[in-house]
């Protein structure tokens, strides 16, 4: 707790986005609740690899805060990178808010990124509709999207060699 402490003091005053990051991860084996508290200012660090570490740290942090800081930077980010780190955190928050905000992101035209966001949606859902969008999109919308077992074979196979 003091070792994490003291971190948290040196993360303050460090120049270098590298040595930030690097701080940020440590002391998130450290204490993650600390861990927590710098990464919730942290998602507006200058440097994009810390905004991305902060975006991993909520998401190993958990919790409604965190679920409601991650969908912030998911409004205002314009980083793919750090967008893409936001959503894989909200899968594991595991928190009910994020399904909202990740079906979103269920509609963009790159396929990472929706990829993750299915990939996160299963996370928080415990549902698994394969990579069918069209699916994950009814589902999140209340509308019965059929049992999930029943996942297209094509999407089964894509899963197992993907």
């Amino acid at each position: 707790m003091a070792l994490a402490s003291q971190l948290r003091t040196e993360f303050a005053g460090e120049q270098d986005p590298f040595m930030r990051r690097e701080i940020l991860r440590l002391i998130s084996k450290l204490d993650i609740s600390v861990a927590a508290e710098i990464a919730r200012s942290a998602v507006n660090d200058p440097e994009e690899s810390v905004r991305c570490e902060a975006c991993r740290v909520l998401g190993d942090a958990g919790g409604a805060e965190s679920a409601a800081v991650l969908a912030e930077v998911l409004r205002r980010e314009a980083s793919a990178d750090v967008k893409q780190a936001a959503i894989k955190a909200l899968g594991n928050v595991k928190d009910a808010s994020a399904v909202p905000v990740l079906a979103e992101f269920l509609k963009e035209r790159d396929p990472a990124t929706q990829y993750l966001a299915m990939q996160s949606l299963r996370e928080v859902t415990g549902k698994d509709f394969g990579n069918d969008v069209r699916r994950w999109e009814a589902y999140v919308r209340g509308e019965d999207s059929g049992d999930p077992a029943s996942a297209s074979l094509a999407g089964k196979v894509k899963d197992a060699i993907f």
